[in-house]
């Protein structure tokens, strides 16, 4: 199949006036678009790598409907928060599952997103590519841990895949501190993102396979 494999249309036009300001307070905003159960416990150190090369960053998640998946993730930072000296809430916060415009206004109130390791994103990653936000990547083996990466590649951002752990950290505390850098990927993003939508790509492809069973 070309390119994703899928169709999107192209989003709903989203009215900056629609959504709450953020405030400019010096904070680098991370968000984790994937539900809890994506989120491994060997990738737990990442949050707190980034933290020790930038103190200014804070973490966004979004629970899951399994609360016990949710809160046992939770704990986990706690924990590890508590090991290193840190108060967990100064870094981290935990919103509910919630409705699609708040869901959104997350994703517009953040700065950088970050792509789960494992088992990426896909719808996640374009409604946040729709809002013009930086996706940090590191694809797997497997398919699952592709789909923001075959995203990415579409977009021609080369730039924000990673081939380690280290690469990725190294990448989020970049976006995070050299602005003009980031700008340069948000106008990449602006100008490209209309590569993913409205791709009849697939469509055709499908097409002219049944057209060639038929034939046969």
């Amino acid at each position: 199949m070309p390119d994703l494999g899928v169709y999107y249309d192209t989003p709903l036009r989203i009215h900056k006036s629609e959504i709450n300001n953020k405030k400019n307070d010096g904070i680098t905003n991370f968000i984790s678009l994937q539900s809890n159960f994506k989120l491994l416990p060997q990738h737990d150190h990442i949050y707190f790598d980034i933290i020790k090369e930038n103190p200014k960053s804070k973490f966004t998640f979004i629970s899951t409907k399994n609360e016990f998946i949710a809160e046992k993730f939770k704990k986990r930072l706690i924990k590890i928060s508590k090991d290193k000296g840190l108060i967990f809430k100064d870094f981290f916060i935990f919103y509910p599952q919630t409705s699609y415009e708040n869901y959104i206004n997350l994703i517009y109130k953040s700065d950088i997103v970050l792509d789960s390791l494992d088992w990426s994103g896909l719808n996640t990653s374009l409604d946040a590519i729709n809002l013009d936000k930086p996706i940090i990547t590191l694809p797997s083996n497997f398919m699952r841990g592709r789909h923001t990466c075959g995203v990415l590649k579409i977009l021609k951002i080369d730039e924000l895949i990673c081939s380690s752990k280290k690469e990725y950290i190294d990448l989020a505390v970049k976006l995070s501190t050299d602005l003009e850098f980031k700008e340069k990927i948000v106008k990449k993003i602006n100008i490209n993102k209309k590569l993913l939508f409205d791709n009849y790509k697939t469509i055709e492809f499908l097409e002219n396979f049944f057209l060639s069973l038929d034939k046969n």
